[in-house]
């Protein structure tokens, strides 16, 4: 610092309380020296012939920073200086030792121990030294600042504790858990209550911080969440899981707010801890019972519904087989034979769905990955079977199928049973004169190959995450009023991933698409 802004620095403290400033050198023209120097930053400037002089100076009077030489006769630097850091009041004053020797490392080393702050060679540049004294003059100040501040401080402290023993009595009673914790989420005041939610003392309160005891699954989300509002000032409130060292999981339910201080700068937070277990669990009952009836629901409706179907078909066959016995022609005999026929595949058909559906569900349904499936002679023979019903319907169907799609190895049957209930599927939910459509292509990047099946409507969002559940049907959907049993698309499910493949179903803007994507490659 030059000495210019020094001077400048030290008239702009002139009106302020002078400090003590203690020169100590057995020869007068180098105390005059010092005087002379330090005269500019205008404090008040102790001069001491020899280290006895000087102690007797300490005893009474406190000083900012001692100058000391360390070659005087009788009691040298070092001796001063040791005895200066023996003494309570003295053992924190910085030392700043002047000699006009030659500093070797050793005597540097020996000053550094006693406790100086500073080595200076004489002759000293009186810039340097100005600086120097300069610092501890303003830090004396403001430890004195800070002392009469911390004085008038005392009696608010006083103040304060009252108020904080208030408020920890009123704590300790209160019905909820009540914490308080710095800008870093370090608890600095956790309740009784708090305390025995968490299973951990006040002082492990204190040592640790609070997110620590959240349940690792939702740890990343709490503190991200916590972050996200509390650093901006935000007040927070949240649900989540706490899990104690004795591995015991409570639900809590925590609201806090941010303490500011008189710059409006956070300073910390406090909120309440609710444990909110039994609420939960009570809450997971409620979902379970309301989950238990409606499975209980959709059996009831699926038996109805299999009672019919089943029932029907043998209704048939029983009215075919009497009027078999009446028929007086060969025509009319055929006629019933083939009813007989249809009504026996239907009736088959329903029962190896159920079955295996159940299979599926075991994992005892038996697949072979191992068929080579050629699509284009396999997909033309399976598209044929729904010629005659989306003519009969007047609906059309479209097929695309691109050339370069490699063989699929799979297993043939689930095939044979997967994209006609997909195509049945449709054929059931799309209205008279509408158009379905059917297309499959290869993808070379992850060896795949991808069915896609759409038709002209549209499933309400409410109902496309249950769309694959068994017993489930779209309500008031089936223009055709087939009925089903709901358990075709559950089937088609079990099969894509018996497959190793994948299915989604998406509806918007008036149709609904089913992706199903298979490798081309299974694993082993």
């Amino acid at each position: 610092m030059e000495i210019a802004t020094i001077l400048r620095l030290s008239q702009n403290r002139q009106s302020e309380q002078k400090v003590n400033v203690l020169l100590v050198d057995d020869h007068p023209e180098n105390l005059l020296a010092l005087e002379a120097i330090l005269g500019s930053l205008s404090q008040n400037l102790v001069k001491a012939h020899s280290g006895e002089q000087a102690l007797r100076c300490l005893l009474n009077q406190d000083f900012a920073v001692i100058l000391l030489d360390v070659q005087m006769p009788g009691m040298d630097g070092f001796e001063t200086a040791k005895l200066i850091r023996e003494r309570e009041r003295t053992q924190h004053t910085p030392i700043i030792f002047l000699t006009a020797f030659s500093a070797s490392a050793l005597l540097v080393l020996k000053g550094y121990s006693l406790g100086a702050v500073d080595y200076l060679l004489k002759p000293i540049e009186p810039e340097i030294l100005i600086s120097k004294v300069a610092v501890f003059v303003d830090l004396f100040k403001k430890t004195v600042e800070v002392k009469l501040q911390a004085a008038q401080l005392q009696a608010l402290n006083a103040e304060l504790k009252k108020s904080e023993e208030q408020f920890r009595s009123l704590s300790a009673c209160s019905p909820v858990g009540i914490f308080r914790t710095d800008i870093e989420g370090y608890c600095t005041y956790t309740n009784p209550l708090c305390q025995a939610t968490h299973h951990f003392t006040l002082g492990e309160s204190l040592a640790e911080i609070w997110s620590r005891s959240v349940h690792p699954e939702e740890r990343d989300w709490v503190l991200t969440d916590w972050s996200a509002r509390t650093l901006k000032g935000q007040e927070y409130e949240s649900e989540f899981r706490l899990l104690t060292q004795e591995g015991i999981v409570r639900w809590v339910h925590v609201r806090s707010s941010p303490m500011f201080s008189d710059k409006r700068e956070i300073i910390g937070h406090v909120g309440t801890l609710e444990d909110v277990t039994e609420r939960k669990r009570a809450e997971e009952t409620r979902q379970k019972q309301a989950e238990l009836e409606r499975l209980n629901q959709l059996k009831d409706e699926f038996l109805n519904t299999v009672s019919h179907d089943l029932r029907t078909p043998m209704t048939n066959i029983k009215m075919a087989l009497c009027m078999l016995k009446v028929s007086p022609t060969i025509e009319k005999i055929q006629y019933y034979v083939e009813i007989l026929q249809a009504e026996c595949d239907r009736e088959i058909e329903l029962l190896n769905d159920i079955l295996d559906l159940q299979r599926l569900e075991a994992a005892s349904y038996c697949l072979s990955l191992s068929d080579v499936v050629n699509l284009q002679e396999w997909l033309p023979n399976v598209v044929e079977r729904f010629t005659a019903r989306t003519q009969e319907r007047q609906q059309t169907l479209q097929v695309n199928l691109t050339p370069d799609i490699p063989p699929l190895l799979s297993d043939s049957a689930s095939l044979e049973r997967m994209l006609p209930e997909l195509l049945n599927n449709a054929c059931k939910y799309t209205p008279c004169g509408g158009e379905i459509g059917l297309s499959v292509c290869y993808k070379s990047t992850e060896a795949v190959t991808i069915f896609t099946i759409s038709n002209p409507t549209e499933i309400p969002a409410d109902q496309l995450p249950r769309i694959f559940e068994k017993f489930y049907r779209v309500p008031n959907a089936d223009p055709w009023k087939q009925g089903g049993t709901g358990l075709g698309l559950a089937l088609v499910k079990k099969l894509v991933e018996r497959l190793q493949g994948t299915i989604k179903v998406e509806s918007s803007n008036g149709w609904t698409t089913f992706t199903v994507v298979l490798p081309n490659q299974p694993k082993a």
